[in-house]
């Protein structure tokens, strides 16, 4: 009995020590950290040379910019009465609001428009 009892011994022995080998690597590649490659980002060349006509022609686009940025609202705000109309006056019609307005805001001009019952695109 004695004898059946090393021999199994042994035998786990020997298959522990050639699992162990691979259970090593595992560990091995486990630890090892397994990054992608990088890719090189490639920015779009811009053209050194720019003619004169260009560079006026970005600094007149870039002060137009500029003063749309930094625009009044209405130069005569509340200078005109509004009048009042009947209820839905202006159902089934549609409009829509382009240009400086003098006197109002075009908020205030598009709710104007909504509450008589016109509607408003744009």
């Amino acid at each position: 009995k004695l004898a059946l009892m090393k021999e199994k011994e042994d035998i786990q022995r020997k298959g522990q020590e050639s699992s162990n080998p691979i259970s090593k690597e595992k560990e091995i590649s486990s630890k090892i950290e397994k990054t992608t490659p990088k890719k090189e980002k490639i920015s779009p060349k811009k053209s050194e040379s720019t003619s004169p006509e260009e560079n006026e022609k970005k600094r007149v686009n870039f002060q137009a910019y500029r003063n749309f940025l930094n625009r009044e609202g209405p130069k005569a705000l509340g200078s005109k009465e509004i009048p009042q109309g009947a209820e839905n006056c202006l159902e089934g019609m549609t409009f829509v609001i382009t240009g400086v307005l003098e006197s109002i805001e075009r908020d205030e001009a598009r709710s104007l428009l909504e509450r008589y019952g016109g509607k408003v695109t744009g």
